[in-house]
């Protein structure tokens, strides 16, 4: 947009008589330079009018504008008279920025990189948008903002603000990350270290521990079971020479010999396994959402 602005210099003259034959005339002074003199004044005088009538309409006045009219008014650009607000119609262009303070008004929209808006904001390159602590109330609905804690774009739904893009996780929430340390906005899962993870039976059915409550710890356990030991068809009789397990010991199982009853002996049973019972696995570590 440009502005033309009309400056009247003051010129201190130290001959009153010298300013009077170079810019007025009397009745008493006529010639060529009493004539050029009025044409000087009535050119001034119609400035000044037309200069008058365009900011009485709060118009600016730039003559050679060529979107002036024949007062010299440009239409398209107002001020205002009780607020002082400019109001701009059409395109506008401002080489050395713009600083705005308060709020804008812009119905034909904004193009930005982009040539000429076709929706209310068209932007030829990336947008930042700053981290905000705004809260999140009904007349934001709508508003977004980056969480620089969570590093992640929110949107305020009138209420709350939350993830774009839908993918909001809720804080509590466990996670196994294929990581070696939990994310930003994450913590480590302490309980679930070196542990499998079971669900909470709400029936108390499945689990023979009832309801339990969130990040409890079970113990490991062997459930109950029992074994079938065969001893031969005559185990009744002390002289049977069928091989007993342990050299033919009658203490390699527990059986009764003519009323007697013997423990399992040791020898009989060898310890097999590893350091726990356990299903084959990966490791990964479980997080929760701060």
């Amino acid at each position: 947009m440009n502005f033309i602005h009309l400056m009247l210099p003051l010129c201190l003259i130290a001959s009153p008589a010298s300013a009077q034959s170079k810019f007025f005339s009397t009745p008493s002074r006529g010639g060529a330079e009493g004539a050029k003199s009025n044409v000087q004044i009535a050119t001034l005088m119609d400035q000044f009018q037309k200069m008058h009538t365009c900011t009485a309409q709060g118009n600016l006045y730039a003559p050679t504008n060529p979107g002036s009219d024949t007062n010299g008014c440009v239409a398209n650009a107002t001020i205002d008279a009780s607020n002082g607000n400019l109001t701009v119609t059409g395109l506008g262009t401002f080489n050395n920025g713009l600083t705005v303070s308060g709020p804008v008004s812009l119905p034909l929209g904004v193009a930005i990189g982009a040539g000429t808006a076709q929706t209310a904001l068209d932007v030829g390159g990336a947008i930042r948008i700053a981290g905000s602590s705004e809260s999140c109330d009904p007349g934001k609905a709508g508003a977004i903002r980056y969480d620089t804690g969570l590093q992640k774009m929110q949107f305020c739904n009138g209420t709350v603000w939350g993830a774009m893009g839908g993918d909001e996780i809720a804080a509590g929430a466990v996670l196994a990350f294929d990581l070696s340390a939990c994310p930003t906005g994450w913590s480590d899962y302490t309980p679930a270290r070196g542990r499998f993870i079971r669900g909470i039976d709400p029936t108390g059915i499945n689990d023979p521990d009832g309801v339990r409550s969130p990040g409890s710890i079970q113990a490991d356990l062997f459930k109950s079971h029992t074994h079938t030991a065969w001893a031969p068809w005559n185990d009744m009789n002390h002289t049977a020479s069928q091989g007993y397990p342990g050299n033919n010991d009658h203490q390699s199982f527990r059986t009764s010999d003519r009323g007697r009853d013997y423990p399992v002996n040791a020898a009989a049973i060898s310890a097999t396994g590893g350091a726990e019972t356990r299903p084959k696995n990966v490791a990964l570590l479980y997080c929760r959402k701060n």
